[in-house]
């Protein structure tokens, strides 16, 4: 009887496990940070966005993702794409 109670539960602790894997998927999310620079007075506007999101999204399939940030063409591809989907309105005014 207690090896047939313990295999339940070891059975049950392998399956629990087992099943928190599923949980192991990245995060479907964004974070957008609105500070106003004291030394310019600009307001500066950070999106930052997971990498697997962003890749399919502009159509990138590569493994090696170093110059998708540091041309003028790559950075212009991510302002298209990140452009029509962002925007910022102030209440009352323009």
């Amino acid at each position: 009887m207690f090896r047939i109670s313990t295999g339940i539960v070891v059975l049950a602790t392998v399956l629990c496990v087992a099943a928190g894997s599923a949980f192991g998927h990245r995060l479907h999310a964004g974070l957008t940070d609105v500070t106003l620079n004291p030394s310019t007075g600009e307001l500066e506007v950070v999106h930052r966005l997971y990498s697997h999101d962003l890749h399919p999204a502009i159509g990138f399939h590569g493994l090696d993702d170093s110059a998708l940030y540091k041309t003028r063409e790559s950075l212009a591809r991510l302002g298209a794409w990140a452009t029509p989907r962002f925007s910022m309105r102030v209440e009352g005014g323009e």
